[in-house]
């Protein structure tokens, strides 16, 4: 008989298959119900921002109130009634969005209402233009540059000169102006709201996988290459590059994709060869041997091994490592069967160790483990087990058992 480790190919039986499945379903259930509290808080926050807002345009149109024309009065009212329904039961991204929207029309209507009542009021000129300023003032210069250059431009060198100024054309063109960067303000809010839930939610995801990776004790180094882009996604979008974030965020998504069905990948098998080893040396207390919990090691390319002791100060280890999709081999070595084999009389050891691998086996096998029949260089050959779909066999490495 040979003195090299003697081997044989096991899987899951349908039992511990279903468990890993009920297993993987948990896994999956906790990481949505997480991405759905994260949607419910970013929710949750742009509508309390709506509704503050609500209350900014509620307490601007009461103190236009006494002075206004009432049908544009009722008309604004309106306007703003509609927003405020829409922002009370907005319950996804969208209809924040929309309800976004329907603010931004109520704020342009009452600044309309405000340049409305100083047209007809019999106000002075001087006056007039001091609201008209005003308006402009309270958009704020930069959003006016960022959001209509050339009505700034054409506006502020109008309002510098207003000595032989027609007072109704240049209400309506800074009326205008104001409408188009206010439209322009919206939308380039709208778009970056959606773009921070979309980083929110991937930076959730990835929290979600790298606290998985280390429960599993799974290395994953594209999550924190991923977490990097994340922070720079963020960056980006205060800087203002909101096209530029979409377009990245959709890239950034598709690895994150990729991210866990690596990781789902790794956490099966791993629990795969956990569950066999599990079952391989639950009997060797039968037999003498107490498991040295410290000698338990798990090398990079996923197989997973550990050591039992007899009093008499013989070892064996048993050794789980991936060999296909569906199956692992495991290794069985002792090292009286080295010692011996050393010595040229390996067969009494050789015949104990294949004793000792039956009885582990038979164990196993009660546990709902699917074992071939043992085979070692030299001699008989074990032979893999039939296989539900192909798989590449992976690449092994020197290892401390």
């Amino acid at each position: 008989m040979s003195g090299s480790p003697k081997y044989s190919f096991a899987q899951l039986g349908q039992q511990l298959r279903d468990r890993l499945q009920r297993d993987r379903d948990t896994r999956r259930k906790r990481r949505e119900d997480t991405e759905k509290q994260t949607r419910r808080t970013a929710l949750s926050g742009e509508r309390a921002g709506l509704l503050s807002r609500r209350d900014a345009l509620r307490s601007a149109l009461a103190a236009l109130a006494a002075e206004a024309p009432p049908a544009s009065l009722s008309t604004t009212t309106l306007t703003l009634d509609q927003a405020e329904a829409l922002a009370t039961t907005a319950g996804t991204l969208d209809e924040i969005t929309a309800a976004g929207a329907a603010l931004d029309r109520a704020e342009r209507s009452i600044g309309r209402l405000r340049t409305r009542i100083a047209e007809q009021s019999r106000q002075t000129s001087a006056h007039r233009i001091a609201v008209l300023k005003a308006a402009i003032e309270d958009f704020g210069r930069a959003d006016r540059l960022r959001y209509d250059p050339a009505g700034t431009t054409d506006i502020d060198a109008r309002l510098r000169d207003t000595a032989t100024a027609d007072l109704d054309d240049l209400t309506d063109r800074v009326q205008r102006h104001l409408d188009r960067a206010a439209v322009a303000r919206a939308d380039h809010q709208s778009r970056s709201r959606l773009a921070a839930a979309r980083i929110e939610q991937l930076d959730a995801r990835l929290a979600e996988l790298r606290q998985d990776g280390r429960a599993a004790q799974v290395r994953l180094p594209e999550a924190d290459r991923a977490a990097e882009a994340v922070g720079m996604l963020r960056t980006q979008l205060t800087a203002g590059q909101v096209d530029d974030v979409v377009r990245l965020a959709a890239g950034l998504e598709r690895r994150i994709d990729g991210i866990e069905r690596q990781l789902d990948a790794l956490i099966d098998e791993l629990a795969e060869r956990r569950a066999i080893l599990t079952s391989l040396v639950r009997a060797l207390p039968e037999v003498g041997f107490s498991v040295d919990p410290g000698s338990l090691t798990e090398s990079s390319d996923g197989a997973i091994g550990l050591r039992a002791v007899r009093s008499s100060g013989e070892t064996v280890a048993v050794i789980v490592e991936p060999d296909t999709d569906d199956s692992h081999r495991v290794l069985y070595t002792s090292d009286v069967l080295q010692r011996e084999q050393r010595l040229g009389r390996g067969d009494a050891a050789c015949a104990s160790l294949l004793d000792l691998i039956n009885l582990l086996q038979r164990s196993a096998g009660q546990d709902g483990v699917v074992l071939s029949t043992v085979g070692w260089e030299g001699g008989g050959q074990a032979r893999r087990l039939p296989l539900p779909r192909p798989g590449a066999a992976q690449a092994r490495e020197n290892r401390p058992w």
